[in-house]
């Protein structure tokens, strides 16, 4: 019981430390994205080489996600495997020709003290009423640890979530990631990771 008691001290300790680290990055992202909150549809206006006007819509829709993320990374490559627990805040969809995308500001840190910070976009594909397949792809900051090493200070981020969508757009799901530098430094290893993701949502 005592081992509960302490283990559970510990995850909200780190969940603590996360989410201070975690706020000066959302309010930045809310600040960028307030012009949008007085127009709920943009209308861009483009042309071809032959002078037609080609009509682009962008439709803002606001909504607010904060997604907590816990599990494991290293789990298939040959550095060392570690608990890792991250935060995403998504915020202000947007559709381009009729996709849609979902920015999203997200950070995660390793238990051996490796931190990465990263912007990406991503959608949802349906898959019935409750199900949804979502991909993102991103990049960000990374700082190494002494077992997680990653060889560039610049690293992509792209991942295929798979969740349930509860009642009141709550989701749980699983997700996972691929981190690596696409090649652009001579140490590529990467790494991959699997974790728990619980979505909230906030604004919709």
């Amino acid at each position: 019981m005592q081992l509960i008691s302490r283990t559970s001290y510990c995850l909200r300790k780190k969940l603590l430390q996360t989410l201070t680290k975690f706020l000066p990055l959302s309010a930045c992202l809310i600040v960028l994205n307030l012009p949008f909150l007085q127009a709920r549809e943009i209308s861009l206006t483009n042309r071809k080489q032959d002078n037609h006007p080609i009509k682009v819509v962008k439709k803002v829709n606001h909504t607010l996600k904060l997604t907590v993320n816990a599990g494991r990374i290293g789990i298939a490559d040959n550095l060392a495997k570690a608990d890792v627990l991250g935060m995403e805040l998504q915020y202000n969809s947007f559709e381009i020709k009729g996709f849609e995308l979902l920015p999203a500001i997200g950070f995660y840190e390793t238990q051996g003290g490796a931190q990465y910070s990263y912007l990406s976009f991503q959608h949802d594909f349906w898959l019935g009423n409750q199900f949804v397949l979502t991909p993102s792809l991103g990049l960000g900051y990374f700082r190494d640890s002494h077992d997680i090493q990653l060889g560039n200070k610049l690293e992509f981020i792209s991942s295929l979530q798979i969740a349930y969508e509860l009642p009141h757009k709550f989701r749980i799901g699983l997700k996972l990631s691929h981190i690596s530098n696409g090649g652009i430094s001579n140490i590529n290893p990467g790494t991959e990771s699997l974790t728990l993701a619980f979505t909230i949502p906030i604004l919709d």
